[in-house]
């Protein structure tokens, strides 16, 4: 599957495949496709996270389960969660980042993320994880960093999320 990670004719065409899916009619039989990235895979780095099958299957390839915070919304509906991680491709290839994530924002029995996980008024948001990590790459290497090790230097902002 590695050559065929930038191979925009494969993503395009599963894109089509599925779109109904990622593009659902509306009850008037027409659609209101998001941005042309979401379908067709850019040449362009910083919309290739945005693919939204290949986003979904890097992310399940890798992380498995663990990705289900990410992908917990339909597929036509990308949220703040894969929003924010997603567009920063050095913290979405940090396993440890993820798993911590997971453990922060992921609530298991309603099979999507946490009550205020993207309230910009709350603790501990994503946003805020974000900001904390970026400043944590200054010191830290985020790529080999564990769950543990992560969790260990959380601030206490995060408690209420665990």
């Amino acid at each position: 599957m590695q050559s065929f990670l930038g191979d925009q004719g494969f993503w395009s065409w599963l894109a089509l495949y599925w779109f109904d899916q990622l593009c659902p009619a509306r009850a008037d039989g027409s659609r209101k496709p998001s941005q042309i990235y979401n379908y067709i895979l850019s040449s362009n780095y910083n919309h290739r996270p945005r693919h939204a099958v290949r986003t979904t299957w890097l992310l399940v390839s890798r992380y498995g389960e663990t990705a289900l915070f990410l992908l917990s919304k339909k597929p036509s509906e990308r949220g703040e969660l894969i929003e924010q991680l997603a567009a920063r491709q050095h913290l979405i290839s940090c396993r440890g980042v993820i798993e911590v994530a997971n453990r922060l924002y992921y609530d298991a029995n309603r099979r999507t993320f946490k009550r205020g996980a993207t309230s910009t008024k709350r603790k501990g948001n994503i946003r805020r994880y974000i900001g904390y990590l970026q400043q944590l790459d200054l010191t830290y290497d985020l790529y080999s960093i564990t769950e543990e090790a992560l969790l260990n230097i959380l601030p206490e902002e995060y408690e209420h999320f665990l």
